[in-house]
């Protein structure tokens, strides 16, 4: 439903000064119970202070969104790893993980916003495909990029950009 708003104009984007590590740390907490079902150890590496300037419901979905998957896609007693930094007018944000990785193609196609295809998690886990298309919607919506690295059996990296308050264009 989320998806269709965006792509109708229906959601709201409304932008403020937000303390990065307060969002990944609630979102950590968020996910906590399903990381300990699975015995995964969720890491953080968050330079603290980092103000952004985004909408707080759409940063809390995509973070929330690549930590489950992180998790979904790591097997038992892996480990997902959230990383902050500044870099230039933008924080940037990584979920790493050591989990099962993609091919180039399967890369390719869940940049593809045609595509809502899911794949089983490590413990058959489901989704509905749309998680990851609708972080990338809310991340371009707030002046962001999405970035995926992957080897298969190695793991992925999930990155996005995100402004500086204060260092957002107009």
């Amino acid at each position: 439903m989320n998806w269709t708003r965006v792509q109708t104009g229906r959601i709201l984007f409304e932008p403020e000064n937000l303390l990065l590590d307060d969002i990944i740390r609630e979102n950590i907490l968020f996910a906590q119970p399903q990381a300990d079902n699975k015995e995964i150890v969720c890491k953080e590496e968050i330079e603290t202070g980092i103000q952004v300037l985004a909408d707080k419901n759409m940063l809390n979905t995509i973070i929330r969104n690549l930590i489950t998957n992180a998790i979904k896609y790591t097997s038992r007693g892996g480990e997902v790893r959230i990383e902050t930094k500044k870099k230039k007018k933008k924080a940037i944000i990584r979920v790493k993980d050591n989990g099962v990785g993609m091919s180039v193609e399967k890369v390719q196609l869940l940049l593809n916003h045609t595509s809502f295809k899911t794949t089983p998690g490590t413990e058959q886990e489901s989704g509905s495909g749309f998680g990851l298309v609708l972080a990338r919607e809310f991340i371009e919506k707030n002046q962001g990029k999405l970035n995926i690295e992957s080897i298969e059996r190695k793991g992925s990296i999930f990155s996005f950009s995100i402004p500086l308050a204060g260092a957002a264009s107009k």
